[in-house]
């Protein structure tokens, strides 16, 4: 069941109030080193929101980041080629975050 589906409260962009507070949290986790539940906390963020929403963005690549770290290159690259797109459309081609994207995916555009 996602957030919406249980009644939790949703912000205007596609998201909800739930999936904002795991990524937070995820966040939290991961900066104590708790690689493997944050990378479940940023999971179940992604689930609780519309795939298309630009705030999907940052959870993609923190997630990609973790499954880098950990040796899951594809998995990685997966998320990110999800939010490269988002990135583009809301940020611009030139942004830095778009930009450090497409490095990610070894794109040096």
């Amino acid at each position: 069941m996602n957030a919406r589906a249980s009644g939790a409260p949703s912000n205007a962009h596609g998201g909800s109030i739930a999936a904002a507070i795991l990524h937070n949290l995820a966040v939290s986790v991961e900066e104590q080193g708790k690689l493997d539940e944050a990378a479940a906390l940023y999971e179940r963020s992604l689930a609780a929101r519309d795939p298309r929403a630009p705030e999907v963005r940052p959870t993609l690549v923190r997630l990609g980041r973790l499954h880098e770290t950990a040796g899951r290159g594809e998995a990685a690259r997966e998320l990110y080629a999800r939010a490269l797109p988002l990135a583009e459309e809301e940020l611009g081609a030139d942004h830095r975050i778009t930009q450090a994207i497409r490095g990610f995916l070894g794109d040096p555009r």
